[in-house]
């Protein structure tokens, strides 16, 4: 499920549906995947548009609302892991499990620049940065890179000596404030696009189920007690 700009965006295998998130009013249906849709991204300006990427390869854009098919595109061989709008609607990216990045212009949909086997393994997911002039993917191959509109990459993350498979990269976030990346093993990880190759930081949280917590006022500290741990692990200040 995808919410934003005042719609809700519902995905069952291969078919999907528009609604709006208050009163629930169609905005249109999405068609055109024959295996199970992954992402979507709106287009976050006007004209608004909606693409969608899936398991079948494909890249559909969707005119609206209230949306419609209008053109697939058959940039990808395997599956498309991700798409994303920049934040202002010039541009839109996929990325996928071919170890392809693919850029698309924003108001057609129509396929620009690529760059083939730009990761060594799959891609799982790319963000943008929130002035649009830069994107991050996120691999199998344990690394995250940096990359500029050209798609030249300015620089490779790497989050261990002697990578395991825990240290794969399957997701990321890029706020005005922080810069993020998740690992397989449930590591949050700190990123400086600036200054550093490896995170600045990470966060560890638990690998079982968490049962109970208490909140300490005096540090401002949560404490997390995990099912079957004695110990208490800290996971996070909270700020007031």
């Amino acid at each position: 499920m995808n919410l934003t700009m005042n719609t809700t965006f519902i995905v069952s295998g291969q078919l999907a549906k528009v609604f709006t998130w208050d009163t629930g009013t169609s905005l249109g249906d999405v068609s055109g995947h024959s295996k199970r849709i992954l992402s979507c991204s709106f287009k976050p300006s006007r004209p608004i548009r909606l693409m969608t990427s899936g398991e079948d390869a494909k890249v559909i854009f969707h005119t609206g609302p209230p949306f419609k098919f209008d053109h697939s595109v058959a940039t990808h061989t395997n599956y498309v892991n991700a798409i994303r709008y920049s934040p202002n609607g010039t541009l839109v990216v996929t990325v996928s499990s071919d170890k392809k990045i693919q850029l698309y212009d924003g108001v057609t949909g129509h396929a620009t620049l690529d760059v083939p086997n730009a990761h060594n393994g799959s891609i799982y997911g790319v963000t943008w940065s929130p002035d649009s002039t830069r994107l991050l993917t996120v691999s199998a191959d344990k690394t995250a890179k940096l990359w500029d509109l050209n798609l030249n990459c300015l620089r490779t993350f790497t989050y261990s000596p002697n990578p395991q498979l825990g240290d794969v990269q399957v997701s990321s976030l890029w706020t005005p404030d922080v810069l993020l990346t998740v690992s397989l093993n449930g590591n949050i990880n700190y990123l400086d696009v600036e200054s550093s190759s490896e995170p600045l930081k990470q966060l560890q949280g638990h690998q079982v189920a968490i049962t109970c917590l208490t909140y300490d006022p005096d540090t401002k500290t949560v404490f997390f007690f995990p099912l079957y741990f004695i110990n208490i692990f800290v996971m996070m200040a909270v700020s007031r």
